[in-house]
């Protein structure tokens, strides 16, 4: 069988700012979407998609295509890495036709491209409040509904304050669970999570339930409710919350954390060749 033939260089693109944001009903605030296009051209990408340039009476998530442009191109941290701008397409179109779709059941693109700026603009919002937090996730597939906190633990009380942050959010308060890890957990990786769930958590001791909480109507399983004003814009369901600490406690040592290997097993590896 004939090898495959890799290029020798790549060019690495993304259109989150652009195409991600351009479907989500609440606007993004400009300071979300120019930090997330920084850190994507500081991560490596040579090509990214900011805005849109369209009516935005029609597309009104782009009614800043001018000042993010400007912003991101005088930008301080990456201005001087910007080396030109190009339009990609200019598109007309009379009596257009807006088509919907169903996306189905999560995860798939559509939920995941949505779920991405939102993780965001969360973390954005938060850590104007905590300091210690290092990532922000929704699990892919829930909706907005359980999501991943991780955290440099440093003082008493901080899981319940972390999670008051995060429900306060203006999307994280869409959420009904909220896992809280330690800053070695990465809570992008699923595998990482559950594994600080199986080794950290105590159900009887890092669980925390908030009940009887005004929902949104997106998770099928809230209760109704004959709430006043729900006729006029208040809630008509009810849900509740539920933070899972799976930190390491102060006052509970942790049996089986991993180690470093010995050097008698490097000294194998290279031996064998590994």
């Amino acid at each position: 069988m004939a090898l495959l033939k890799y290029p020798k260089k790549v060019v690495l693109g993304d259109i989150t700012v652009r195409d991600g944001f351009q479907h989500e009903e609440k606007f993004i605030p400009t300071d979300a979407k120019l930090w997330l296009a920084e850190e994507l051209i500081l991560a490596g990408f040579k090509r990214i998609e900011v805005t849109n340039f369209g009516n935005p009476k029609v597309m009104p998530q782009f009614k800043d295509a001018d000042a993010l442009s400007k912003r991101l191109c005088t930008s301080k941290k990456v201005g001087h890495l910007i080396k030109d701008v190009e339009i990609t397409a200019i598109t007309y179109r009379n009596d257009p036709i807006f088509q919907g779709t169903y996306l189905g059941r999560p995860p798939s693109e559509g939920h995941i491209c949505g779920e991405i700026p939102m993780e965001t603009l969360t973390y954005v919002e938060a850590k104007k409040k905590l300091p210690e937090l290092t990532g922000v996730h929704i699990m892919e597939g829930t909706g907005w509904i359980i999501w991943v906190a991780s955290i440099k633990k440093e003082y008493e009380g901080q899981i319940q304050r972390v999670a008051n942050v995060i429900w306060t959010t203006e999307v994280g308060d869409y959420g009904k669970v909220l896992i809280i890890v330690d800053d070695d957990i990465n809570p992008y990786d699923v595998n990482d999570v559950v594994w600080a769930i199986a080794t950290r958590y105590q159900p009887e001791f890092d669980t925390y339930i908030t009940p009887r909480v005004a929902g949104y109507g997106i998770d099928p399983s809230e209760r109704p409710s004959s709430a006043r004003g729900a006729e006029t814009g208040g809630t008509s369901s009810l849900t509740s919350r539920v933070v899972i600490d799976a930190t390491v406690p102060f006052d509970r040592p942790i049996q089986g954390e991993p180690v470093e290997a010995p050097a008698i097993t490097e000294a194998i590896k290279k031996r064998l060749g590994l």
